[in-house]
């Protein structure tokens, strides 16, 4: 029991509680093992426990109105979570699964009210821990109104770093399990946006990935993109190929073409022939502006799809 009260001790829920009473929780939890990708529970589920890390990653998620998922957090060793439906009894809000081998206490709602209704400094804990969760849900909202992807992504990545940061010869490594599919479902766009959203920062330097594993490289820098929401990325444009350019001259003789005949052979009158050679020549100046501008299929906009 000594290692369950050394945890809840490092739990800031819990962390203002005297020994005895963490001793008293200590003996009343329950230790569970997830394996990948196990469900531990399901929005909508009914809930009386109370969930706290011992080692592992959990997700919370909650499914978007497209059917894709939308991670809202992310648990590691000593964070807790399912809070809101041992307060309340109302079914879970979101999804919690493993995203790797993961094995977390429970706390039944009776055993953890029990120690509330005797230590009052608890109560302000939980107000606090739930505040705190109220503030990243509203930041989340704020950034996904008004944030580009490039700055969402950017912003991830820091507070990832700075909760899971390990200093390494390469850079600050973030040390936990997450994908490029993961986090994609983080910031809420499509796995190809976020691909090559990376890409574009490990040209530039910023970052360094190695299969699954991301290290920052210039902290500072991504604090100010951060900051100031600005990421320049490279805008590679189509080339028109001999082909389009062949279709292109085609189109502007027809055009002088049918005005000369036109007028050679009193087939068409001047009007008509300059209809005719005003059109063609509109058309083939509009797929000449579109050819030379439209974005090559590696410079897409990074926006969910």
């Amino acid at each position: 029991m000594e290692e369950e009260t050394t945890l809840l001790a490092q739990v800031p829920l819990f962390a203002a509680l005297k020994s005895a009473h963490l001793a008293q929780l200590a003996g009343k939890l329950t230790l569970w093992n997830y394996e990948l990708g196990t469900t531990i529970f399901n929005r909508d589920d009914r809930g009386s426990m109370l969930y706290i890390v011992r080692n592992g990653q959990v997700k919370i998620s909650a499914p978007s109105p497209e059917g894709e998922e939308v991670i809202l957090a992310i648990m590691t060793d000593g964070d807790f979570f399912g809070e809101l439906s041992i307060l309340d009894l109302k079914p879970r809000s979101a999804t919690a699964t493993a995203m790797e081998t993961t094995s977390a206490y429970t706390l039944d709602r009776e055993d953890f009210l029990d120690v509330v209704r005797t230590e009052p400094d608890l109560a302000i804990e939980i107000l606090a821990a739930l505040s705190e969760r109220l503030r990243r849900t509203n930041l989340l909202l704020e950034d996904a109104f008004f944030l580009d992807l490039p700055t969402r992504l950017v912003k991830r990545l820091l507070e990832l770093v700075k909760r899971h940061g390990l200093e390494t010869d390469r850079g600050l490594k973030i040390d936990m399990r997450l994908t490029q599919h993961d986090l994609a479902n983080v910031v809420g766009a499509s796995r190809k946006s976020v691909k090559r959203l990376l890409g574009d920062l490990q040209d530039q330097e910023l970052i360094f990935i190695d299969k699954n594993n991301i290290y920052i490289l210039r902290l500072d820098e991504l604090r100010q993109i951060a900051l100031e929401g600005l990421i320049q990325r490279p805008i590679r444009r189509y080339e028109r190929g001999r082909e389009e350019n062949a279709l292109l001259v085609l189109l502007f003789g027809l055009g002088v073409l049918i005005f000369v005949l036109g007028l050679a052979t009193g087939l068409l009158t001047i009007a008509l022939g300059f209809v005719g050679w005003v059109a063609t020549w509109v058309i083939a100046f509009a797929l000449w502006a579109y050819w030379g501008t439209r974005k090559s299929e590696d410079a897409i906009d990074y926006e969910p799809e």
